[in-house]
């Protein structure tokens, strides 16, 4: 963990008494998106749904729950047979590949002509704690963000 102090302790080498700013902690997440393209030759999608998710078992949870709700009501029968197959198999070799730092995904056309994309991909994020934060869970750099709502 590092301590990031203000700009006149770093200029003189000499730190002040008292606490520092803020310590930084690197944290080892998944970014789950949906997008959604208008055509195949859209090059700018539309952002249906983002998350930040803790472990790849729900990351890869979040795009089965979305795959199964989403079939019903946008995908032709073929893409919806494809989305369960998926959501029912094919989701363990795409749980592998994240323990391997890989990014996966799943893309379909929906009834409509849209292209449907969900992603998954680790990432890291810097979280940076104030040492003087009112909260002292927070202090002590235990307390958790509520990511996502799926548990």
């Amino acid at each position: 963990m590092h301590s990031l102090r203000a700009p006149s302790e770093r200029a003189s080498g000499v730190a002040p008494p008292g606490p520092a700013l803020a310590e930084a902690r690197i944290q080892h997440r998944y970014l789950y998106e949906v997008l959604l393209y208008r055509a195949a030759e859209d090059k700018t999608p539309r952002l249906v749904r983002s998350a930040v998710l803790d472990t790849a078992s729900r990351a890869i949870r979040a795009l089965r729950l979305d795959l199964r709700a989403g079939h019903v009501f946008a995908m032709t029968p073929q893409e919806s047979r494809r989305a369960v197959q998926w959501a029912d198999e094919g989701f363990i070799s795409a749980r592998a590949l994240l323990g391997l730092g890989e990014s996966v995904g799943f893309t379909l056309r929906l009834h409509t002509g849209e292209i449907a994309e969900w992603t998954v991909r680790p990432a890291m994020f810097l979280c940076l704690t104030s040492t003087d934060w009112c909260d002292p869970k927070h202090q002590r750099g235990d307390a958790e963000p509520d990511l996502m709502a799926f548990p």
